[in-house]
């Protein structure tokens, strides 16, 4: 019996999720892992994000509330606010996806969103470098990552939910946006709502 081939590395699996993401998706949910280890995962990249923002970031993580108004969060608060977000992000899709005739669940929902994360820091690497060695190039890069992130977002839910139209990937995510953009402001509010009297 022939030997089984070695699983992809990262920077391959990294390069399909740009080259066929819908192959990609596919592959990350034939691998069957129980929630609990998505979870886990999940929990462990919004660690290591969360490290390296601190780095970049001084330790600090600024998120844009209003035109005028900056939340500072340190690396605990940023994990914990990526995690929440992920997993509402995985919810969203999943339920929104459902009501429109789709198959997907929440596990692989949330393993997928997971990698567009790991995706989105590659992006974000590459980003870096060229605004250290082309910084006239940076706004290019800029815009070719947030492509490429739409890309491979609209291709995930598409597997996920096993889509053969893109007019209900499309109707998925608009959903799932206008409730993710609810969540995230009841579960910002008590921090926007001091800022604002302050500001008054």
């Amino acid at each position: 019996m022939p030997p089984e081939p070695a699983p992809p590395g990262l920077l391959a699996l990294l390069r399909e999720s740009i080259t066929t993401p819908q192959k990609l998706a596919a592959r990350l949910m034939r691998w069957g892992l129980p929630l609990g280890t998505v979870v886990e995962l999940v929990v462990l990249l919004c660690v290591l994000d969360a490290l390296l923002v601190g780095m970049v970031g001084g330790g600090r993580f600024v998120l844009p509330v209003s035109e005028d108004e900056m939340l500072s969060l340190g690396p605990l608060a940023h994990a914990v606010l990526l995690f929440v977000s992920l997993t509402l992000s995985a919810g969203a899709i999943q339920v929104a996806g459902q009501m429109l005739g789709g198959r997907g669940r929440l596990t692989e929902a949330l393993l997928l969103m997971g990698w567009l994360e790991v995706v989105g820091l590659a992006v974000q690497v590459v980003q870096a470098l060229i605004l250290l060695l082309l910084p006239p190039l940076a706004g290019l890069a800029a815009l070719a990552g947030l492509g490429i992130m739409l890309w491979c977002l609209v291709h995930f839910v598409r597997e996920l939910h096993g889509f053969h139209s893109y007019g209900r990937t499309i109707a998925t995510l608009l959903l799932a946006l206008v409730a993710l953009a609810i969540g995230l402001t009841l579960l910002l509010g008590p921090f926007i709502a001091p800022l604002e009297a302050a500001h008054v």
